[in-house]
């Protein structure tokens, strides 16, 4: 995902966004993993976890729910897990009083099954330019 959004970007503003983008990667899940603020359920296989997923309720709007973060180790991909952990996303949305979901994702060619997972469970794409250079 990240070597995707590299080449997007270009050495020099990514490595101006991201830096460590291991370290900053690992930090944004830690955070919303122990966050107060979200639900976080976990998919395992043969009793270790594969996946996980991140929802925060009444986000930027009420009654809006936002799947923060999915995602699914490497070796577990392209097996339904992120599509399953969305469905329970979705159902626990739901059954807190959700109307709206939403999620992000980026436009780069890595992010294209995640593009294709969100249309796949009924979500709109609301197109979003998002540019950027670096400064003098």
């Amino acid at each position: 995902m990240y070597a995707s959004i590299r080449d997007a970007l270009g050495d020099e503003i990514f490595f101006s966004l991201y830096g460590d983008w291991r370290a900053a990667q690992a930090g944004e899940i830690r955070s919303n993993c122990t966050s107060d603020e979200r639900a976080v359920f976990v998919a395992t296989a043969d009793g270790a976890p594969v996946g996980f997923v991140s929802i925060w309720l009444n986000a930027f709007f009420e009654r809006l729910g936002v799947i923060d973060i999915i995602g699914v180790s490497p070796e577990h991909q392209r097996q339904g897990i992120a599509e399953r952990l969305t469905e329970v996303a979705l159902e626990h949305m739901h059954k807190h009083g959700m109307t709206v979901a939403s999620v992000e994702t980026g436009g780069d060619p890595g992010h294209a099954p995640a593009r294709a997972l969100y249309e796949r469970t009924g979500f709109k794409l609301l197109p979003i330019a998002r540019y950027f250079r670096t400064l003098p």
